[in-house]
């Protein structure tokens, strides 16, 4: 007795026929997400488009079925200019890697961070009507952080009391410098103190050992060592007791830094969108597989992953 298979995209479909395409995917309002995802608003606009009513479960299986999910959008400055951060990946980046290749240095990215003594501690689980009582101490105090980290897996970090300015960037340096036995290319946002006349001074003085490029403005997403920051806001406060200042940077640098200095796979994830991939326009070029007139465009997000846009070609 034989029984008749059928492949996966063969097979009869069950139940009545699709009353909408995915065509009206495009398109949906964005929606405040209370509970719902914003199925109600979904299926009333399906309503008022195409006179075809779903209930909130249908609407999220529809969604889910062309490939949507329900998601919080990313923010971006509107201060933020586009073409130079197209310029970013199509011609600063691609340079920045030419010129490390050639001098046989390092790419690093770096970013400064502030920790609080009184940031939010997180949420567990409770009794119903009991809430949870954590004991810390009622002084306010904070350190600032400066780390670095490479496509290669390292990071390197200090933590300091005083507040970042010009002295401090420089001491910052000096710590890479003597880290490195070949060039080494740190890529900064716009910080005034980053692009100050002592900075540059000192950079004149150390030319044939570190070189110091620029972000586009506006744009954190295309720093990695942002998610460093995000990182360490999010993990130290659920675990540190500190009662004064040197308690809570001798904390930030026991309890995150040297943890995450062990941790090369995740500093290369943190680091992903740059890590061993080919310039922006390359990988556009590269990547060739796509129905006939439809254009691709591909761009990092700021988990570090490729992400895709397509739309028909003029």
């Amino acid at each position: 007795m034989s029984i008749r298979t059928f492949p996966r995209s063969s097979r009869p479909p069950y139940g009545r026929p699709s009353s909408i395409t995915p065509r009206p995917a495009r398109g949906f309002p964005v929606s405040s997400g209370r509970g719902g995802g914003g199925g109600g608003q979904i299926g009333r606009l399906i309503f008022k488009l195409y006179g075809v009513r779903f209930t909130e479960p249908g609407v999220g299986k529809y969604l889910k079925r062309w490939g949507l999910t329900f998601q919080r959008p990313d923010k971006r400055a509107v201060e933020q200019d586009p073409e130079a951060v197209r310029s970013w990946h199509g011609k600063t980046w691609p340079t920045i890697q030419a010129r490390a290749k050639a001098d046989d240095g390092e790419i690093l990215f770096a970013g400064q961070v502030g920790i609080r003594s009184d940031q939010v501690t997180g949420r567990t689980w409770g009794m119903k009507g009991r809430t949870l009582v954590v004991r810390r101490t009622g002084n306010r105090f904070s350190v600032n952080a400066m780390s670095a980290i490479s496509t290669k897996g390292r990071m390197h970090f200090m933590v300091f009391t005083e507040s970042f300015d010009a002295t401090v960037m420089c001491r910052f340096l000096g710590r890479i410098v003597g880290h490195f036995d070949r060039k080494a290319h740190l890529i900064v946002d716009r910080h005034s103190a980053h692009r100050s006349k002592t900075v540059r001074a000192w950079l004149a003085d150390h030319q044939d050992r570190i070189e110091l490029h620029f972000l586009p403005s506006y744009s954190p997403e295309l720093n990695p060592d942002e998610l460093v920051n995000a990182d360490l806001e999010r993990s130290l406060p659920h675990t540190h007791r500190a009662r004064n200042r040197t308690e809570l940077a001798a904390e930030t640098r026991r309890r995150f830094f040297h943890r995450r200095q062990r941790q090369p796979h995740v500093i290369t994830g943190y680091s992903g969108q740059y890590a061993d991939c080919p310039g922006w326009f390359d990988f556009a070029r590269v990547v060739g597989s796509r129905p006939p007139g439809v254009g691709l465009i591909s761009f990092f997000d700021k988990w570090g992953q490729w992400n895709y846009v397509t739309a028909a070609s003029a």
